[in-house]
């Protein structure tokens, strides 16, 4: 079984969250990190959108807490007492290939 790093952030601000996920993303292609768990809880109200979905800046907000996940997933509400989890790994398919569980397009 492969190895599985964890860091936990309590309250993380999202520009933070943002900065860290960048530079592991990064990290992970080149090589560098292993397969990494992310674990953080929502310091505000928000609705959090994944890797691929268009948001340009708060202006199109209308008032609202957008937060961009630059590891993906869908598109959630979040806040004060919600978790969110990202897995970083330098292959998409690291989780769930022992199991026959590789990722495949969507």
């Amino acid at each position: 079984m492969a190895d599985l790093d964890a860091i936990f952030l309590p309250g993380i601000e999202p520009a933070l969250l943002a900065g860290l996920e960048l530079h592991l993303l990064e990290t992970a292609a080149a090589g560098r990190l292993g397969t990494t768990l992310i674990v953080h809880c929502a310091p505000h109200p928000a609705i959090a959108l994944g890797r691929y979905h268009l948001y340009a800046d708060a202006s199109e907000s209308g008032g609202a807490n957008i937060v961009q996940r630059l590891t993906g997933g869908r598109a959630v509400g979040a806040g004060p007492g919600w978790i969110w989890i990202a897995i970083i790994a330098p292959d998409p398919n690291t989780i769930g290939r022992e199991h026959g569980l590789a990722r495949g397009p969507e």
